[in-house]
């Protein structure tokens, strides 16, 4: 089934011994760890963090070009997580920047959480703005017309500055943006390789480390949602059941063993390791199908793809897993690796069917004996969005900036011509003079 993507092999096996070498560290302890809550006057307290007002974070807190903003917290749904966020907002009217202190270079964890209420005359659903820092530009033309729903947007970039500045511009005829909280957090630099195996074209995509990432997807397979604070780095999983192509060839499983060593801690919690789903009808005989996931995705993006593997079953488990029908590992042997033990496996793909959809799945090895299962399960999956550069992405706020830049221009260009002409006709006006008293 699909295509074997050569030269993936080695590579894999070297991402899987890596990966497995890992150990459980002690609880993450971020050098940099700004909680802001925006448009709030006071502090606010969500699980275990407190955010605090974004006065402190302003640039130029003189300029005129933002409003607080609130709303009664009846109107915040309470099956938002976090929903104390979502109360306050800082509406943008104006290009306006955040600065962040960065202590320690390297890779962080920006959130930006938005909920679009209606403030006074400011209608957030009409807001269409892009957000940058100095070197990236995250989103453009971003917009968000659903009222009842809060959205939060993830990035994991290399931070090799001593600040960190964030701008909200403004797009369009609205001239409106706005931002209900921002997080800026230290991660681990091994987060994230720098080389890792590439599906379409097959191969490997090195300085990976050197681009910023978007969350798209992190799911938690077998198990119900994993909340930021149980997680090290603050990050949410939602459970896998709406991804399930053919949901009658899975099982969920769980364990209550100890997750312990590989690449628990700041890869994953143990939450998402202890539970799974396998695929049913791969072990039957014959195999009626492959168990596959699907999630709609941008088609001209490129995404790193993680899987994560532990073992929790008694059960033998041999299985290949295809990417987009490509596939990325070859009779992997689940059962012969150790109780409990997590680890994971990267990957670099595209959408090159133009469907817009990345396709996971689980399949009986053609490999597999009768001595051996042919069941295969999956604990966890990251989908991150690989953002090439600034360019890529720029959009309207470029076209923002280029109008900017020929406002400028043309006033320059006008003062200087203005300038000149007056400086003549000042000359001609006193050579008239002259020749006039000389008469």
């Amino acid at each position: 089934m699909g295509s074997i993507c050569a030269g993936v092999g080695s590579a894999l096996s070297f991402v899987l011994l890596a990966s497995s070498l890992l150990h459980a560290r002690i609880a993450f302890n971020p050098d940099d760890n700004y909680l802001i809550d925006c448009g709030s006057a006071t502090n606010t307290s969500i699980g275990g963090r407190v955010f605090r007002s974004d006065f402190y974070y302003i640039s130029n807190p003189s300029i005129p070009n933002s409003v607080f903003a609130s709303v009664m917290s009846l109107y915040i749904s309470s099956s938002f997580n976090s929903s104390a966020l979502y109360e306050t907002a800082r509406i943008i009217l104006a290009p306006f920047s955040y600065s962040f202190p960065i202590l320690s270079h390297g890779r962080h964890l920006l959130r930006l959480h938005f909920f679009p209420f209606t403030f006074n005359q400011y209608v957030l659903t009409t807001a269409s703005f892009a957000v940058s820092t100095q070197d990236f530009v995250l989103l453009s033309d971003f917009q968000l017309l659903n009222s009842s729903a809060a959205v939060f947007k993830e990035f994991l970039l290399n931070i090799t500055t001593d600040f960190l500045t964030l701008t909200f511009t403004p797009l369009g005829s609205s001239s409106l943006a706005f931002v209900n909280a921002i997080e800026v957090v230290s991660a681990p630099d091994d987060l994230i390789a720098d080389n890792v195996p590439a599906l379409n074209p097959p191969g490997m995509y090195a300085g990976l480390s050197r681009r910023v990432l978007e969350t798209v997807y992190r799911v938690n397979m077998g198990g119900s949602e994993v909340l930021p604070d149980e997680d090290a780095l603050w990050r949410t999983w939602i459970a896998d059941e709406d991804f399930l192509v053919n949901g009658n060839f899975a099982q969920f499983v769980s364990s209550g063993e100890t997750i312990d060593g590989g690449a628990s801690g700041e890869i994953a919690p143990a939450s998402v390791y202890s539970t799974g789903t396998e695929s049913v009808a791969s072990k039957s005989s014959p195999p009626i199908s492959n168990l596959t996931w699907k999630f709609s995705v941008d088609v001209n993006s490129s995404f790193m793809i993680r899987l994560h593997f532990c073992n929790i079953v008694s059960e033998k488990l041999y299985f290949d897993v295809y990417i987009n029908d490509l596939l990325a590992i070859k009779d992997l042997n689940l059962s012969a690796r150790a109780r409990a033990a997590p680890f994971y496996a990267d990957f670099v793909a595209g959408v090159s069917d133009g469907s817009g959809e990345i396709r996971v799945s689980i399949g009986p090895s053609s490999s597999s004996t009768g001595n051996v299962s042919a069941g295969g399960m999956l604990n966890g999956l990251e989908i991150m969005s690989v953002k090439l550069s600034s360019g890529s992405s720029n959009g309207n706020i470029a076209r923002f900036s280029n109008n900017l830049y020929e406002k400028k221009l043309s006033i320059i260009l006008g003062s200087l011509i203005g300038a000149l002409l007056l400086v003549i006709a000042t000359v001609f006006l006193c050579v008239l003079l002259k020749k006039r008293r000389k008469m």
